[in-house]
């Protein structure tokens, strides 16, 4: 019986089993790997079927058969950021695609545009294949950029504090302006906090007190406030730092007449043309 097949499927892969990183590994369990971690910690580990027209293109001693294609990985070590509006220095972003996720916290100017990005868990110092896998995403925190009120105002006072809470999160706060009767109220966003993008208006709490934190003299008024998520931003210059980006190719079979799939995984580590 053949220890393996021309075609590029799981079940024709060698039989006999490889050492990767101490341990041992039959063709079939690693066939086809393009995910980190699942075999080797800190590197992809992966098992393909290569045609001449793929081994042509890719060169690097690389024959038709099966081959071992073991990838390193590293941490995110920097990237930054442009663009966007409402943006609060503090707001995250998630970097995937890796072992484990990354986390950074954004900076942003007086006017809400990003200005830099600090990585705050580089995910667990590996994962990532390099740069060009690094999925990122905005958390869209939101922030209160209005507050609101109904009813027919009386007895406020300017030194007057309003803070706008949610469970969990850091609270917005805001001045109050009033007239002579301390009435027909303004407000002035001083902190504009942050709440998860999923709160609703109606989810925020808003309270008024006097300048000391106790009873607001005023009465008649229900306040409300707006949270607004922030909106567009662009990440730039993503680096991936330890091993990533270095790829070591291992022949384990010749096969003159391999049959390759036409499309699968293996697509971008054995491109066709």
């Amino acid at each position: 019986m053949a220890l393996w097949g021309k075609l590029d499927q799981a079940n024709n892969a060698p039989e006999q089993t490889s050492v990767i990183a101490g341990t041992s590994y039959r063709g079939n369990t690693i066939f086809s790997n393009t995910t980190p971690n699942a075999v080797v910690n800190n590197q992809v580990a992966g098992l393909f079927g290569v045609d001449q027209t793929e081994a042509t293109v890719k060169g690097r001693g690389v024959t038709p058969g099966w081959v071992i294609v073991r990838q390193g990985t590293g941490p995110i070590t920097a990237m930054t950021a442009s663009g966007g509006a409402g943006f609060v220095t503090g707001d995250s972003i998630t970097v995937s695609n890796g072992s484990a996720n990354a986390t950074a916290t954004l900076v942003a100017n007086a006017t809400g545009n990003l200005v830099s990005v600090a990585i705050r868990s580089t995910g667990l110092g590996s994962g990532y294949v390099n740069n060009s896998v690094v999925v990122t995403g905005f958390n869209r925190e939101k922030h209160v950029t209005v507050i609101t009120y109904t009813g027919t105002a009386t007895g406020y006072n300017n030194t007057d504090v309003i803070t706008v809470s949610n469970t969990g999160f850091i609270n917005a706060t805001a001045t109050v302006s009033t007239n002579a009767t301390g009435g027909t109220l303004t407000f002035a966003v001083t902190n504009s906090g942050r709440v998860a993008n999923t709160t609703a208006n109606a989810a925020l709490v808003v309270a008024i007190a006097n300048s000391t934190g106790g009873a607001s003299g005023g009465s008649g008024a229900t306040f409300g406030a707006n949270a607004v998520a922030s909106s567009g931003g662009t990440l730039n210059s993503i680096i991936v730092g330890g091993r990533s980006g270095r790829i070591q190719y291992e022949n384990i079979a010749v096969v003159r007449s391999m049959s390759n799939a036409a499309a699968d995984a293996e697509d971008t580590i054995f491109p066709d043309s």
